[in-house]
């Protein structure tokens, strides 16, 4: 079992107080690790195995809405469009749906942008638009595709097709980038985003988060703000 430093704002009460020598994994009390809900779809990354709603760090609000929306979503059998910065907890919360669209039994694939354009130009087709029948039939046969960072970087063009495809199938999508809504129409023109947006419940269901990079900040700034917001919200972590 991997063992790692203690990290005050991933300890419960119950493991401060009754555990205080307690080793993390993956930056979880090891009862809290113990518990996860369900198991992440083979096509997690190992980085996001253990990536669930529940141990979603919450150091603000805005977080917190992040978590609610995401979970809504799924409730209500929606697609997610999850826009925000760099370092927010996007990836965190798609391998998150993946977990729990798992954990119910629903079918559903998690990529990364790239690894799906990758999966269109597979070398082992020797027609590139076999490839890519073959490669679109596949994720449509579930029924939610999560899509992991979607951005500027990347031929963002070949988001179309999917999209489309879903559409018509009356399937979902959960989509993270770093692209609001409206620099993606810029990108790709108006229609995608438009079937997006009906796949997602409508406008007020297109989300982006202006927040701070969480990567970037020292451990003594990610304690802080989450002992601040303990506070003012009156919760504990993980939730």
């Amino acid at each position: 079992m991997p063992a790692s430093k203690k990290i005050s704002m991933n300890i419960c009460k119950r493991c401060d107080e009754d555990f205080p020598d307690i080793e993390m994994i993956n930056g979880m009390c090891l009862h809290i690790f113990e518990k996860l809900e369900g198991e992440a779809p083979s096509c997690v990354p190992n980085k996001h195995k253990y990536s669930r709603f529940s141990n979603f760090q919450q150091i603000s609000s805005d977080h917190t809405q992040m978590l609610n929306f995401c979970r809504d979503q799924l409730a209500n059998n929606l697609s997610i469009y999850l826009a925000g910065r760099q370092g927010c907890g996007k990836s965190h919360l798609a391998a998150a749906c993946a977990s729990e669209l798992n954990r119910l039994g629903r079918d559903v694939v998690y990529n990364t942008f790239a690894e799906y354009l990758y999966s269109l130009a597979d070398p082992s087709y020797d027609d590139k638009m076999e490839a890519e029948k073959w490669t679109l039939k596949h994720y449509a046969s579930n029924e939610y595709v999560i899509l992991d960072d979607v951005g500027q970087g990347h031929s963002i063009s070949k988001l179309s097709p999917l999209v489309s495809r879903l559409y018509d199938e009356n399937r979902n999508i959960v989509i993270t980038s770093n692209l609001n809504i409206e620099q993606l129409a810029q990108e790709i023109g108006s229609v995608i985003p438009s079937r997006l947006t009906e796949m997602c419940g409508g406008k007020d269901k297109i989300m982006y988060f202006d927040l701070l990079d969480y990567r970037l900040l020292t451990r003594a700034e990610k304690d802080a703000f989450a002992e601040k917001y303990k506070t003012e919200a009156k919760i504990d972590f993980p939730i």
